[in-house]
């Protein structure tokens, strides 16, 4: 088996980088995310001064972020095929809009290619 050697300071930024980018999406601040969380109000400055959360903090948080702690601490990337809860509802309406379009042109197609299609 190969041994993994994983950058706690790469992990640091990760971690920072996730919280600061929840935050910003939920329009919340730093003090309300952790309460959310029911972590420390001070996990940023630890962050900051290279102390990892425990574990049970980690998962709090992924719990939070509806991700995994390997997304959270870097260690893989998530598919965003979730992504759709996060767009604005004028961009999901521009993605529905498209959906539609594309689903109407398939019909268009199905009855371009019946011989028994009616004239319009």
């Amino acid at each position: 088996m190969e041994m993994i050697s994983i950058n706690r300071e790469e992990i640091i930024a990760n971690l920072i980088s996730n919280i600061t980018s929840a935050c910003k999406e939920r329009n919340m601040s730093i003090n309300g995310f952790c309460r959310q969380c029911n972590v420390h109000k001070s996990l940023i400055d630890n962050l900051k001064r290279n102390s990892i959360p425990s574990v049970d903090k980690l998962a709090n948080i992924a719990v939070f972020l509806n991700i995994s702690i390997d997304e959270l601490i870097g260690l893989t990337v998530r598919n965003n095929c979730n992504s759709y809860e996060k767009l604005t509802e004028s961009d999901k309406g521009k993605v529905e809009q498209f959906i539609a379009d594309l689903l109407a042109a398939q019909d268009g197609e199905n009855l371009a290619g019946r011989s028994d299609k009616k004239e319009l």
